[in-house]
């Protein structure tokens, strides 16, 4: 269901959810964060339900200009690779990694590290320097 949203920034979401390709947008930033949480979790051992707690590491992904919820990815490792490896199929599955000009994150080490951090590794998959 869709909930109707007022101004210029309802009327992209609704275009996003409906389908419009984002090319249309003019992505030229992404940004992310996330946070290790713990997730009640369901899980189904023969015919009984059982409940329990796993610690996921959830992410959001925002595209710019206009503040564009892109996508959330959860993800089993919190590590600088893995973010790099979700981001990187999330982009490209878009269809946005050529359009970007700006990768942008918090300054926990995991994410602007200048080795194994996610956004220096994003950018060496993506195979150039972004800003």
């Amino acid at each position: 269901m869709i909930t109707t949203k007022f101004g210029e920034r309802g009327k992209v979401q609704e275009e996003i959810w409906r389908g419009k390709p984002l090319d249309d947008l003019h992505i030229a930033a992404v940004f992310f964060d996330g946070r290790k949480d713990l997730t009640l979790a369901k899980e189904k051992v023969e015919d009984k339900w059982y409940s329990n707690k796993r610690r996921e590491d959830p992410y959001v992904v925002i595209g710019e200009p206009g503040t564009i919820y892109l996508d959330h990815l959860s993800l089993q490792h919190g590590t600088g690779a893995a973010i790099a490896d979700g981001l990187d199929i999330a982009i490209k599955a878009m269809g946005i990694a050529d359009n970007l000009i700006a990768i942008g994150a918090d300054s926990t080490a995991v994410n602007i590290g200048h080795k194994n951090g996610a956004v220096h590794l994003l950018e060496c998959r993506l195979g150039r320097t972004l800003h």
